[in-house]
């Protein structure tokens, strides 16, 4: 059985006989991660030391962490008598180790104690993330330019893992869409956003499982249009046979919180790799406030579960209704409703315009303006409406 008490003792003694060590454990350990109170503090006050480029011993310590009245010479004293040799990552790791037990302990212990089935549930969730937290402690890296090359490659070789949108020239302006990726589609009333997020979905279904969230329409509503999306028309034996091959999941909820979903998506696991909302002014959140602050809550906890989860949001949005009284139509960033928050935490925005919005003909010339992209170029592109069908063609 371990025992913490001993090992960060004989820790804390060899920084004693050789102050130097600590800079190996400085940035792995924090004070925190120290169980008893008193090797607490004399571990705060080795490290204000070492910062301070400052020399420690017995005396030194005792006189900076006496005001405590907890530690005294005795205890100190008896730090050195620890074995004076040992495996510090080893000893670093358990310390670390039993600290991320301890307060996953001290974080379940909230959670069984709260009645509540909704809080429940939302503990549970909050707890994953707690952990992922925890263990993942990055190391601060500094980049040398003469491996540009390599990273490039990298870069290139992540892009190719994208999940490509089935048009060319659109995929080629900004190379898919990435896991973790929040990405809004915006337009006009009867511009085609939900179409066109379809579409991209059928050609992302074909190899990887997509998540439709569809807060205003039935899933028989989106049950015909995705049908009218892949096949063109209802042909009975074509559907049975060809359906199959699409990997589409459908939730018709006409609530969707953050909360809520992350819940959905603990129950598919790692199944699902993209989602699809219609629509993001939809959404509420379990807190009651100002509807700005809703939209700020919603498009960052969007964000966050795009990265958590790894997987690609698309996220509908409406635009701003004063765009109609301008003479030039073409949307830009501020359009978007509500949209201080989502400009921010999107790392691609895509606006579908046209100037023939209500043109009787049956095959429509879209623009596909890329407003925004985090990680590459902007750019724009036609692809062709057919309303009939619901589906953009190139």
């Amino acid at each position: 059985m371990i025992n913490i008490e001993i090992i960060e003792k004989t820790l804390l003694g060899v920084f004693l006989i050789d102050n130097s060590l600590i800079k190996y454990v400085i940035k792995k350990l924090n004070s925190d991660d120290f169980f008893f109170l008193k090797n607490k503090i004399i571990y705060e006050n080795m490290i204000y030391f070492y910062e301070k480029k400052k020399f420690f011993d017995i005396i030194t310590l005792y006189y900076k962490i006496r005001k405590f009245n907890l530690i005294n010479l005795d205890y100190l004293n008896d730090l050195l008598k620890f074995p004076k040799l040992l495996n510090l990552k080893k000893y670093i790791k358990i310390i670390f180790t039993q600290s991320v037990i301890r307060k996953i302990k001290n974080y379940v212990r909230k959670f069984e104690i709260n009645i509540d089935k909704n809080e429940i549930l939302n503990s549970i969730e909050n707890l994953k993330l707690k952990i992922k937290t925890l263990v993942k402690k990055k190391k601060t890296k500094i980049f040398n330019f003469s491996k540009a090359y390599n990273y490039i490659k990298k870069i290139y070789k992540k892009k190719n893992k994208n999940f490509h949108t089935g048009f060319k020239k659109l995929d080629s302006i900004f190379g898919g869409f990435s896991k973790g990726d929040l990405i809004i589609l915006a337009g006009r009333p009867s511009m085609g956003k939900t179409a066109l997020a379809l579409n991209f979905g059928k050609n992302i279904s074909k190899k990887d499982y997509i998540l439709i969230f569809s807060l205003e329409m039935s899933i028989e509503q989106i049950t015909k249009r995705l049908v009218c999306s892949i096949f063109g028309k209802f042909i009975k034996n074509k559907i049975k046979k060809q359906i199959k091959r699409f990997k589409i999941l459908i939730d018709d909820s006409s609530i969707l919180t953050p909360e809520s979903l992350k819940k959905k998506l603990s129950f598919v696991k790692n199944k699902v790799k993209l989602i699809i909302i219609d629509y993001i002014q939809l959404m509420t959140t379990e807190n009651q406030s100002s509807r700005n602050y809703e939209i700020t809550e919603i498009s960052r906890s969007l964000k966050e579960i795009a990265k958590n989860f790894n997987i690609s949001i698309i996220a509908l949005s409406q635009l701003n209704r004063s765009i109609e009284y301008r003479d030039n139509k073409t949307p830009i960033l501020s359009d978007i409703r509500e949209s201080g928050s989502i400009e921010q935490d999107a790392d691609i925005i895509i606006f579908l315009h046209r100037e023939n919005l209500f043109s009787s003909e049956n095959k429509l010339i879209t623009n596909i303006l890329i407003a925004k992209n985090r990680n590459g170029c902007v750019g724009e592109t036609k692809l062709n409406f057919l309303k009939k069908s619901m589906i953009f063609r190139e």
